[in-house]
């Protein structure tokens, strides 16, 4: 590379050019590309939407096909995650992973010295799968809990044992060890949204999402009356990743900052002592920023993430009336970061009014509003009405 520095006093730029001869492209070339790699997203999408609505159609709520201990935390969070992220990947087009329905142990202990690691001459530690999401291409392939996984792709996983990178349309082999033997299976693993879940064991009913990432509370699972209350609480925070609110609630609270730091300046108040609680004002009030709007839009979304997953979401609603009873303060408050009770539960009755008639009518299950910075879901809502229901 040869650097040719451009003196550019308003900027202080600089920049490089290559040496390399590439390729020419005409536009007719990249336009073809384009529209066959559409074509050939939209064809996944439609197909998917296609199965959805011949599930939808039966009105029926699939049951774990494996007896599930209710009190273990890690096997409902598990069944679940998988059933919302594999049934709305089509909403995560752009941020989607292999996933073949296992919950791994990332924390076990060096097992070198034990019997069955010497027979087979391991020396590390193997990442040891502690739930198997029913429905999965794991169960299916017969994975079991307690199998340690020894490599992914005939390669040693490391202590992560993760999939992400890999294709979605190959089989993966996996080796594991179960009962101090070697066994290899072969699963093919399905499309999924590309963010992961936490439990956090403490009593503390609570749930956030952080972007990347969903974490739920033990006490928030314990406190819901069924699998679909747990649902709707797990969408409703993959819904604040979808529609990217911890990163619009950083800009906001950034720009409040920024905004009550020019306001302190402009009083002449930098040099005066505790005066910088101005920008600290403002990134207060900026974080606060429409965060009830955010919340009311994760409400929404979050019903279509749990129907779109064949929850029954008829009764998920009175959770906040539950809800209620256990917190008064919450009924009608006007001025907290969330919306009242009363309102959570109206807006999502009428969620789930939109979503039935959307149901009887075989239109497609995609919410009325989207914001995204890539394909949406609804432009291509009249093609899927057309090609699926004519």
């Amino acid at each position: 590379m040869r650097c040719v520095w451009v003196v550019c006093f308003a900027l202080g730029l600089s920049a490089c050019t290559s040496e390399v001869s590439t390729p020419t492209l005409t536009s007719e070339e990249i336009e073809h590309e384009v529209s066959f790699q559409e074509n050939m997203v939209e064809s996944w999408i439609l197909e998917n939407e296609s199965q959805l609505q011949e599930r939808l159609k039966t009105g029926k709520h699939p049951t774990p096909s494996i007896p599930r201990d209710d009190l273990n935390h890690i096997g409902r969070v598990a069944d679940i995650w998988y059933r919302i992220t594999t049934a709305n990947a089509p909403l995560c087009t752009n941020y989607t992973a292999p996933e073949i329905g296992i919950w791994v142990d990332h924390l076990t202990t060096k097992n070198q010295h034990q019997p069955w690691a010497k027979k087979l001459r391991l020396s590390r530690t193997q990442p040891t799968i502690i739930a198997v999401a029913n429905g999965s291409p794991a169960q299916r392939i017969g994975l079991e809990k307690g199998d340690r996984i020894v490599a992914i792709n005939h390669r040693r996983p490391g202590v992560n044992a993760s999939l992400r990178g890999l294709p979605f349309d190959d089989p993966i082999t996996l080796s594991v060890v179960r009962n101090e033997q070697f066994v290899t299976l072969e699963v093919k693993p399905v499309r999924a949204c590309n963010y992961s879940v936490a439990i956090r064991d403490t009593r503390t009913r609570n749930a956030y999402a952080t972007g990347k990432a969903v974490v739920i509370y033990g006490g928030m699972i314990d406190y819901v009356k069924d699998d679909n209350e747990l649902a709707l609480i797990m969408s409703h925070e993959l819904a604040h990743n979808i529609m990217r609110h911890i990163r619009k609630g950083v800009i906001n609270s950034t720009i409040g900052y920024s905004l009550g730091a020019i306001v302190q300046i402009s009083l002449g108040m930098q040099n005066v002592p505790g005066a910088e609680i101005m920008a600290d004002i403002g990134e207060y009030l900026g974080q606060r920023f429409n965060h009830q709007g955010f919340e009311t839009e994760a409400d929404y979304v979050g019903l279509y993430i749990a129907a779109r997953a064949q929850y029954d979401i008829d009764n998920v609603a009175d959770l906040w009336r539950r809800m209620s009873h256990d917190a008064p303060d919450q009924i009608d408050t006007e001025w907290g970061t969330h919306p009242s009770n009363a309102k959570r539960y109206l807006s999502l009755k009428k969620t789930r009014d939109e979503i039935k008639l959307k149901i009887a009518a075989r239109e497609p299950i995609v919410p009325d509003l989207w914001h995204s910075n890539t394909k949406k879901p609804q432009d291509i809502a009249p093609k899927l009405g057309m090609q699926l229901f004519d």
